[in-house]
């Protein structure tokens, strides 16, 4: 279809039905915000992960610091509950690795999927009136 069928084709149909026009034009505000809202709650997930993903990070960092400047000032006799040492750093690296993993996963479905499913639709049915 070239440029010339598809605008007289859209502008025959805006002039004989705009309140089918705008119904559709409706539908297609209200995909488009659902599709929007789908994208935005993704991106502020993605976004609270890479904080955690952070946080984990650096409490791993301090926290083994930490273990290690005691292990290193604590008499090897007073080592009574050494595996603390070991403990308090690995609960923040759990946390990294989970985030971590997280992130690396695949959105739960590709975006603007349904969008581009109905314009492609509509310009096929649009086709097969203007030819």
């Amino acid at each position: 279809m070239n440029a010339t069928n598809f605008i007289a084709a859209v502008w025959g149909l805006l002039l004989a039905r705009p309140q089918l026009f705008t119904q559709h034009m409706q539908g297609y505000a209200a995909l488009m915000r659902n599709e929007a809202e789908l994208a935005a709650a993704y991106m502020r997930y993605r976004l609270c992960l890479w904080v955690a993903l952070v946080v984990c990070a650096v409490m791993f960092l301090g926290f083994l610091g930490i273990a290690l400047m005691m292990w290193g000032t604590t008499p090897s006799t007073e080592l009574i509950h050494a595996w603390i040492f070991v403990l308090v750093p690995a609960l923040p690296f759990t946390g990294f690795v989970l985030t971590w993993i997280a992130l690396r996963q695949q959105p739960p479905h590709p975006w603007w999927d349904e969008l581009q499913g109905q314009i492609a639709a509509d310009m096929a049915l649009l086709d097969t009136h203007v030819n």
